[in-house]
């Protein structure tokens, strides 16, 4: 991510699930990522400043048939 770095999240860091499929970053800093859980997004400074220590937890949100998104 940041200067062409690769990090690791696990469930332990609190991603939702360890069955992510891929990762997408749009222009408006998000980061998009297709799990067996629904779509996972997040902004992309959050991961830079958990991997930073900046900041402890992260707020990912979850989009699935279950909250907002339709089939």
């Amino acid at each position: 991510m940041e200067n062409c770095k690769f990090f690791r999240w696990t469930p332990s860091d609190g991603l939702p699930t360890s069955g992510v499929f891929d990762f997408v970053e749009d222009n408006q800093g998000y980061c998009w990522m297709p799990s067996t859980k629904g779509i996972i997004c997040v902004q992309k400074q959050q991961l830079i400043d958990y991997k930073s220590k900046k900041i402890t937890s992260i707020d990912w949100k979850i989009y699935n048939s279950n909250n907002e998104l339709e089939n």
